[in-house]
């Protein structure tokens, strides 16, 4: 079957086109009078039909009509099921609303028929609006009291066998075991076809669908992942098949990927292809707790006491206290009380590395017997423990009281080996040089930064410098030092050089803020007791979050630490750069002057190439040992030293440092392994080769032989890469010829984890996400119990997307050429009657 139409899309000046029309007709009648008097009335007849039937055709044609056509198609209709079978789906939801539970009862045909459908809409209108249901329509003796009962009592046994469901069965009874089965309706209508998806997506024959009893790793599905966006473009991409009528996708919308599935929804819209998402499963989070997320360093060094923190989604759990376990593999657990105040919570356990090597740890809550469930209380990592040093570059102009108490902490620090450089200082002659060296032997061409001393430190520290000694051609160095090679640079603020004039180029690339401005209360707040005098500085939220930052493992402890520091009368705040990451922010005193700047950043950092930069906005750390000692001070610094140098440690000897980047990695992922030899012995064997055989733990067969290479960011460093590793755990070996390492044997492990999910997080279905998907693509959001009306919607669908052909009339070329012809025989047929 086929409809037509005209359109016109030129109405919009017809009263134009009209105009014209008439005067042209008025004018044309006109002179039909006038040849009336020279020839027949058969021939002036003539002439006045021909004249106004061009103007008629003109006028059609100003109006730009366009033939509209819209053909049935004749292929068969093709109707796509997309079915969610990740982790998600195998979760029941006790946790749901009475409404939500009855709607999916009548869904599965459970409850409710032609006879009571009436008594069903009442009750769950009463439960939507949280009001107990009047069970029965009248009467109020024994017998009305004792209906009630019964038919409460079974509602209710009802509800709660419906919650214990779990998502995939619903799907299933939905689809198969119905009085009115989906799946059958939808195959009456056009060609359905099904596919399953939670990474991917694959096909299978709904005939013998059951998706409690699916093999997914058969089916080669990671169920730990649920991809809508491969769920809703299944299918869609075959020229070859049939037209689609639309997409129908049962899933509780909780899309742990990190693939756009708007953005698919939309294009299909385009296509005119609708999506239906079936919202499976209530939106109201559980009674549960998750392990979402664990911080921790993934290199520690031997000796130190790493920060572990944990956050717990707590949800129903609010007013009770939980035990929380960190078990490493080897030693004893660490226990810690939390009590739960919100829906997520934090807990952070200092860990002591007293050994070297890769250790492992599974942090877990006892399961609770309220808990929707408990495979999702528990998480594993590992971290590596190295002997390693830190190597600092301490650079100021003067021996300044900020230096003076920073170097004191490094020399204390058995794991920090400070080289210092102090421009001006007292020297008398009488020693052949003076304390602290004077100058930095750089070259003098700062692409040549990796010929010196810079290329074996981890962190430099450049605090009070006029531009005399540190010259831009030395900040350039400085910027290729952190760019290219991976480097730490700390800049702090300082009184006596903050006005030099215009910054070099290359500071003020690597400075992590902008707009700097000085700040000084020197007045009745600077000559308060040191804990109220100046300003202070109040940690962000990421701030909280770095480890260099805490004191206590406590959250709220910390923050207490930080605001009773001893305050500042001098500092430098600024605009945080875009990319940069402000991690505490200025206080003002309580008698700072009006227009005081509030929460400009005074302790920023940003990443900077291959390398970080740290900006520090005050010279008066020292202070925080008033009535402290060293307690927060050299704390401070020993873990901005670990910080910096974190990504530099490795194990090994004096001569040779060796170790993967990253000891822990998720499948997919690149392991970059690294052996960092130190100058000396690389001048002694220009010529080495360096490989590293990885084989699997336990294993002795080698599987990869790994060519390690110099590598152009990193002077001193080999390195070589290991891809598309399956999950375990590997050691590596490091073999070099060309060179002696001695009868030392350098041994690296690495372990690679499956993919990290996210899919038992959050077991709340995302009803928000679902309905943008159906808006986007020109569908519905559809409910369990409106299932019955999928069918019509998918016909209107089809009918709305029909074949359209479209032909512009007045653009034909028949409309020019019966024109043409009017106008020509006008013309023959005035000049064979001697008309002019």
């Amino acid at each position: 079957m086929e409809a037509s139409n005209i359109i016109f899309q030129g109405r919009g000046l017809w009263w134009l086109w009209l105009s014209l029309a008439a005067l042209a007709a008025a004018g044309v009648i006109f002179l039909y009078r006038y040849e009336r008097r020279l020839v027949a009335a058969r021939i002036g007849n003539s002439l006045l039909a021909l004249r106004l039937s061009a103007i008629a055709l003109l006028f059609f044609a100003l109006l730009q009509p366009v033939l509209a056509v819209v053909r049935e198609r004749a292929a068969e209709r093709r109707i796509l099921i997309a079915i969610d079978v990740s982790q998600s789906m195998q979760t029941p939801d006790p946790q749901a609303s009475d409404a939500e539970k009855l709607r999916w009862a009548r869904a599965l045909g459970t409850i409710g028929n032609d006879h009571n459908r009436d008594r069903i809409d009442q009750w769950l209108q009463a439960l939507e609006n949280e009001q107990e249901p009047k069970w029965v329509a009248s009467g109020d003796g024994e017998a009305a009291v004792q209906l009630a009962q019964t038919r409460r009592d079974s509602l209710h046994q009802l509800l709660d066998e419906i919650g214990a469901l779990q998502r995939r069965e619903i799907v299933q009874r939905i689809l198969t075991s119905t009085t009115t089965p989906l799946l059958a309706k939808l195959q009456r209508i056009g060609d359905v076809q099904i596919h399953l998806f939670a990474d991917k997506a694959v096909a299978v024959d709904g005939d013998a669908l059951s998706l409690m009893d699916l093999n997914e790793q058969e089916l080669g599905l990671n169920v730990g992942v649920t991809n809508l966006q491969a769920g809703i473009a299944a299918g869609t991409s075959s020229v070859e098949q049939p037209s689609t009528a639309g997409i129908v996708l049962l899933t509780d919308g909780r899309d742990t990927s990190t693939h756009d599935p708007i953005a698919t929804a939309r294009a299909l819209g385009r296509e005119n292809i609708p999506l239906f998402p079936v919202l499976i499963g209530s939106p109201r989070k559980p009674v549960d707790i998750t392990v979402t997320d664990l911080d921790f360093p993934t290199s520690v060094f031997l000796g130190d006491t790493p920060r572990l923190t944990a956050t717990l989604a707590t949800t129903g759990f609010a007013g009770r206290a939980l035990e929380v376990i960190l078990q490493p593999a080897s030693g004893a657990a660490m226990r810690k009380m939390v009590n739960v105040e919100a829906d997520t919570t934090t807990v952070a356990f200092d860990w002591p590395a007293d050994s070297a090597g890769r250790s492992s740890f599974s942090l877990s809550v006892a399961a609770q017997p309220e808990e929707l469930r408990d495979d999702n209380n528990s998480a594993e990592f590992a971290l590596t423990v190295v002997d390693d040093t830190i190597r600092v570059l301490l650079i100021e102009e003067e021996a300044r009281w900020e230096f003076r108490f920073i170097d004191n902490a490094f020399l204390r620090d058995s794991r920090v080996d400070v080289a210092q450089v102090i421009f001006e200082q007292p020297f008398l002659n009488v020693l052949d040089a003076s304390f602290f060296p004077r100058q930095l032997d750089w070259p003098d061409d700062p692409a040549a930064w990796d010929k010196s001393a810079l290329a074996e430190t981890d962190v430099v520290i450049v605090g009070d410098v006029s531009q005399t000694h540190l010259t831009p051609a030395d900040w350039e160095s400085l910027d290729r030092y952190v760019d290219a090679g991976r480097g730490t640079l700390v800049l702090l603020a300082g009184k006596n050089h903050a006005t030099d004039g215009e910054l070099p180029p290359a500071l003020q690339r690597l400075l992590p803020v902008s707009d700097l401005r000085i700040e000084q209360f020197a007045k009745k707040s600077a000559q308060s007791s040191p804990s109220e005098r100046g300003f202070h500085l109040a940690l962000t939220p990421e701030g909280e979050r770095e480890p260099m930052l805490q004191f206590a493992a406590d959250p709220q402890a910390n923050r207490e630490i930080w605001r009773n520091f001893p305050g500042h009368v001098w500092g430098m705040t600024g605009t945080a750069k875009p990319g940069a990451s402000v991690l505490a922010t200025m206080v003002p005193p309580a008698d700072a002057p009006p227009g005081t700047s509030k929460n400009r950043a005074i302790l920023a950092r940003q990443t900077y190439g291959l390398g970080q930069v740290l900006w520090l906005g005050i010279d008066s750390t020292w202070r925080w040992r008033h009535r402290a000692g060293d307690r927060y001070h050299h704390r401070f610094w020993g873990q901005l030293a670990r910080w910096g140098a974190r990504q530099q440690s490795l194990g090994g000897t004096d001569s040779v440092k060796f170790g993967f980047e990253r000891s822990d990695i998720a499948q997919g992922e690149t392991a970059v392994v690294r052996a960092r030899f130190n100058r000396v012995f690389l001048e002694r064997y220009p010529q080495l080769t360096a490989t590293a055989e990885l084989v699997a733990a336990g294993e002795s067969r080698i599987l990869q032989t790994l060519p390690l290479t110099p590598s152009p960011g990193r002077p001193l460093a080999y390195e070589g890469e290991a891809v598309d590793l399956p999950p375990g755990e590997y050691t590596a070996r490091l073999k070099v010829d060309g060179a002696d390492l001695g009868a030392a044997e350098f041994v690296a492990t690495l372990f690679v984890s499956q993919p990290p999910t996210k899919e038992l997080t959050d077991l709340s279905a995302n009803a928000e996400l679902l309905s943008q998907l159906a808006t986007v693509s020109g569908g519905r959001l559809i409910g369990p119990d409106d299932l019955s009306e999928l069918p019509q919607l998918l016909n209107a669908a089809e009918a709305a997307h029909g074949d359209r052909d479209e032909v512009a009339l007045w653009q034909h070329p028949l409309l020019l050429l019966l024109f043409c012809a009017l106008v020509t025989t006008e013309w023959v047929v005035r000049k064979l009657n001697g008309l002019p």
